[in-house]
């Protein structure tokens, strides 16, 4: 018998389109490797690809306090630029975990620019959650540019089980804003290189399978907890921790 989690169905359908909203569950696991174990991963499975390879190649630029209050208060924001012009406001906060995997709520609305709009956000917990925060106070502190290739693929576990994912080949870099990389003077790049599965339907050991089976032919990869927009925030904190040190040791020479 199967497990079905309604778990990572977007509900457009509910709440409808006209409201330039949806929102999902994610549940999904990274792994680290090397281009060349990559590009031999992606040839491998996209001959069991159900459906078409879709390309995401859209920049996202992630919204913070100066502090990073956001982010110490588990929530992430960020604003999907794409490629007609159009912007997207994300908004993801944990929830409790299933089956031993991390659980992620999604909540997706349409904004007219490339800035938060609080009074876009059509979910009543973002609501909550973003209700402690001013929006004038929140600043472009870095982005993530990853164009990755995704598909789904349709895994066979034992006595019949079956669990749909989605798998993505992501290759990119992260940056501080054009803003902090001067005000830093942190110009780095960081560079991604990680195969993500996401778990769509069916059972969810679905996943577990592919990373297990990603992890033993590929000698370069390693399993990571650290998702792009947390690295994007390392990055941030540690160019401005750098910067307020050189205040400091330049006050005190004086």
């Amino acid at each position: 018998m199967l497990k079905y989690y309604a778990l990572n169905q977007t509900v457009e359908g509910i709440l409808g389109m006209a409201n330039n909203h949806a929102e999902h569950l994610e549940i999904e696991e990274k792994v680290e490797l090397s281009i060349e174990d990559l590009q031999r991963m992606f040839k491998k499975y996209k001959e069991q690809a159900v459906g078409e390879i879709t390309v995401k190649s859209h920049p996202r630029h992630y919204y913070d306090t100066k502090e990073l209050e956001l982010r110490e208060n588990k929530i992430s924001m960020r604003i999907e630029c794409n490629e007609d012009g159009t912007f997207v406001q994300t908004i993801k906060f944990p929830e409790p975990n299933k089956d031993g995997h991390k659980v992620v709520k999604e909540i997706e609305d349409e904004v007219e620019t490339a800035s938060p709009s609080f009074s876009a956000i059509d979910d009543k917990d973002a609501k909550q959650r973003m209700s402690e925060f001013n929006e004038s106070g929140l600043r472009h502190l870095y982005t993530t540019n990853v164009p990755a290739p995704k598909f789904f693929l349709d895994v066979e576990l034992q006595d019949g089980r079956q669990g749909r994912v989605e798998i993505s080949f992501d290759v990119g870099e992260i940056y501080l804003s054009s803003k902090y990389q001067v005000k830093y003077g942190c110009f780095e790049r960081v560079p991604v290189c990680e195969i993500e599965v996401e778990y769509v339907s069916g059972d969810i050991e679905a996943i577990d399978l592919i990373i297990a089976e990603i992890l033993s032919e590929c000698p370069s990869a390693s399993t990571i907890t650290k998702g792009k927009g947390s690295r994007g925030a390392s990055l941030y904190k540690d160019a401005r921790a750098k910067h307020n040190a050189q205040k400091t040791i330049s006050c005190l020479k004086k």
